[in-house]
């Protein structure tokens, strides 16, 4: 993202992550389904668009089925992608 012109911010666990939203008006949020700590990625998007409603959030995991696509569209992500992704895909 960082070569496309963007700035990147990083956050290594779920709690992290909600606060920066909080603190920032990013444009786009990648969230990984899998997090260290006591929250799920799931969550983090429910918190995170309610902070940040205009944001694209686009969520990945390793895992990809029907069901992740739904949970994650239902939380408020605009997009799901499956790992490994390539650049075109992102």
């Amino acid at each position: 993202m960082e070569k496309k012109g963007y700035n990147v911010d990083v956050a290594d666990e779920a709690n992290e992550a909600i606060s920066k939203a909080g603190g920032n008006n990013y444009r786009f949020a990648f969230v990984d389904l899998v997090l260290p700590g006591m929250m799920n990625g799931v969550e983090v998007i429910k918190r995170i668009r309610n902070i940040l409603p205009q944001s694209k959030i686009i969520a990945y995991s390793g895992f990809s089925d029907v069901d992740i696509t739904e949970k994650v569209t239902h939380a408020g992500a605009d997009s799901f992608i499956a790992k490994p992704f390539n650049r075109e895909e992102l």
